[in-house]
């Protein structure tokens, strides 16, 4: 009986002395486990724990570690007498924005329960530090304080409190969920723009004028939200991934802060990012060796792609929860011509998601053909023009995207000879597209050109009854541009050419001395002198320069075949002016016969005149006719 008795003193006195020792210090095993983050802390970063007691002050007792690994893990285990605890969490982190690690470190801290086994800390955590230690100041318990004070931070970054169901230090920016979300979404917020000083300062801030009252002044809200739209969602999904696969982190999780930060996202699907493509410089998108286009993709419903072409396939990888990659592959072209081909991305039910284009450059060379339209103004290229180059026609083929015409061809070590007016001009012989083959026919129509009666007078030559004026006219001549890559270059593909004038145009007018004009020539019949030529054909060169360029280089001979000073041409309009197009070179003597529509002479003009023929001029002569 005596034992039963002493069993009940002692039971006694042990609940004595535990009533005496409630709200006091206990003595536990402590051990947590935790990451540190803003982005993640890296390796060796220092992790220091305090311990509080009731009101939250240092008992003096104090645990470091470091971090274990680039993950921001750690963990801490020892013998502990109070309550609560601090963490305190100091080194450089990696940058979620940039993909970078920070150039300084910052400091972070949680303000925690002694008993919980898993505790983070992050930038929510550290905000939130000071107000709870003033809420329980004022006679707040510390749960009631930290509840407070998660949700007065919440409310200031607007988020739905129904979407976020854990703690602050039960956060992380590896996890999925809604609140894992938040965490990394702030973080980016705070991060955008800023060092590493910027944000310990900005941090620092906002925990200021958090901790007296649980809100932040309008000014400081300014400077946080400034930078809102700046953030890259696609940036930070691209950093992310690439610094857990650089750290062997196989089944990693990103929370969706996209949604945090643009609603547009929180539903459908989306392509946020694009990886490394073979771009080109123009309206291609793949060279003709092919590659992949490597996109990160939001995607709420389950979803398949189809292609329209059988070179362009598609895989697919999902990373974590509504996030995937999405691999284009596009197989080599071993055609001339470019093509074009589309992955389409589809619901379950056939709706198309997003259509994916694809251009890919062809084989053969792609040449961007222009006119040069100073001297003389020449109409612009239009659809189904053709051109000629090294003695082929191509037709011509429209890209919108840069609004300009191309040919593509097989590619050709010797370069290519283009004209606008293959029935004219055609590239030299023997392969050199330095020259230039002209044919001018011995009987012709005139040229139908756009002149402009306002002739600025240039020159004028006055002889008896004739008067012979030179001017300007407009309209279109035969143009021609070689394109030949130099020595140990090869020409850039695609290239561009500008083709210029090669031949020049001679207009003919016929007045009357009183300035009335003569209408009723049905033809003439035009003569230089013994050596002048003006139908047949000659071969010549285009680019006499080039023999300095290239010392090697012979400047061939102009060849003749059929060579005539003389040319007949139909007044075809049946008005007082006759267009036709003339070989560069000196007229030394001019001869002009009019006739009639039955075939009477009506006048005949001879003149040594002296005029240099240019290519690209426009020559006008009037011949004045005294009855």
């Amino acid at each position: 009986m005596k034992y039963i008795k002493l069993f009940f003193v002692l039971l006694s006195a042990g609940m004595l002395i535990s009533c005496e020792k409630e709200n006091e210090e206990l003595s536990s095993d402590f051990s947590i486990a935790g990451y540190a983050q803003k982005g993640q802390f890296i390796k060796g970063s220092t992790i220091i724990v305090y311990a509080l007691n009731n009101k939250l002050l240092a008992t003096g007792e104090s645990f470091p570690s470091t971090i274990k690994d680039d993950l921001g893990s750690f963990t801490i285990s020892a013998k502990i007498t109070a309550p609560y605890i601090e963490l305190k969490a100091e080194g450089y982190y990696f940058i979620e924005n940039t993909g970078e690690t920070s150039t300084a470190p910052i400091y972070l801290n949680a303000l925690v329960n002694s008993s919980q086994e898993k505790i983070n800390i992050n930038l929510l955590t550290s905000l939130t530090s000071g107000r709870i230690k003033r809420l329980i100041n004022e006679g707040k318990s510390f749960d009631a304080a930290k509840k407070q004070a998660e949700k007065e931070l919440i409310d200031i970054f607007s988020f739905q409190q129904e979407d976020i169901t854990l703690g602050f230090e039960k956060m992380n920016i590896s996890e999925d969920g809604n609140s894992n979300a938040m965490l990394l979404a702030i973080s980016c917020l705070i991060q955008e723009r800023r060092n590493a000083g910027e944000v310990q300062k900005i941090i620092s801030d906002i925990s200021s004028e958090f901790e007296a009252n649980g809100s932040l002044s309008e000014k400081l809200l300014n400077e946080i939200f400034d930078e809102y739209r700046q953030v890259s969602i696609s940036d930070v999904v691209r950093n992310l991934v690439t610094y857990y696969d650089k750290n062997g982190i196989a089944n990693f999780k990103i929370p969706p802060f996209y949604a945090m930060l643009d609603k547009e996202y929180s539903s459908g699907f989306h392509i946020i990012s694009m990886g490394y493509n073979h771009v080109t410089s123009d309206s291609y998108d793949t060279d003709i060796q092919g590659g992949t286009k490597d996109y990160y993709a939001i995607s709420y419903d389950d979803f398949v792609t189809e292609s329209d072409v059988e070179w362009i396939t598609a895989d697919v990888k999902e990373l974590c929860t509504n996030l995937y990659t999405l691999k284009i592959n596009i197989s080599p072209n071993t055609e001339v011509s470019s093509r074009t081909g589309h992955l389409y991305v589809k619901s379950k039910s056939g709706e198309i998601l997003y259509t994916n284009t694809t251009k890919q450059r062809g084989h053969g060379q792609r040449i961007y053909i222009e006119l040069d339209r100073i001297l003389p103004r020449t109409r612009v290229f239009e659809d189904q023009d053709i051109v000629n180059i090294n003695g082929s026609d191509y037709k011509l083929l429209y890209d919108s995207y840069f609004n300009k015409y191309y040919v593509e061809l097989p590619k050709l070590d010797n370069g290519y000879g283009i004209s606008n007016m293959p029935e004219m001009v055609v590239a030299g012989k023997n392969g050199d597209v330095l020259c230039a083959t002209f044919t001018y026919n011995s009987e012709t129509e005139e040229y139908i050109n756009n002149i402009d009666d306002e002739i600025e007078i240039a020159k004028t030559l006055k002889s008896g009854l004739y008067d012979i004026s030179i001017g300007k006219a407009n309209g279109k001549t035969p143009c021609y541009a070689a394109l030949k890559s130099g020595s140990g270059f090869d020409l850039p593909n695609p290239a561009k050419v500008l083709l210029k004038p090669s031949c020049s145009l001679l207009t003919l007018h016929f007045k009357n001395k009183d300035m009335s004009k003569i209408t009723d020539v049905s033809k003439i019949e035009v003569e230089f002198g013994h050596d002048g030529f003006l139908a047949g054909e000659i071969t010549t060169c285009m680019y006499p320069d080039q023999a300095m360029i290239d010392p090697s280089y012979v400047i061939p001979m102009d060849e003749y075949k059929n060579k005539s000073n003389k040319v007949l041409v139909h007044n075809t309009n049946k008005d007082d002016k006759m267009s036709f197009f003339v070989h560069p070179q000196t007229i030394q003597t001019f001869k002009c016969t009019a006739y009639d529509m039955n075939g009477s002479q009506l006048f005949q003009v001879t003149r040594d005149i002296n005029i240099d023929l240019h290519r690209g001029s426009n020559t006008h002569l009037t011949i004045y006719i005294s009855k």
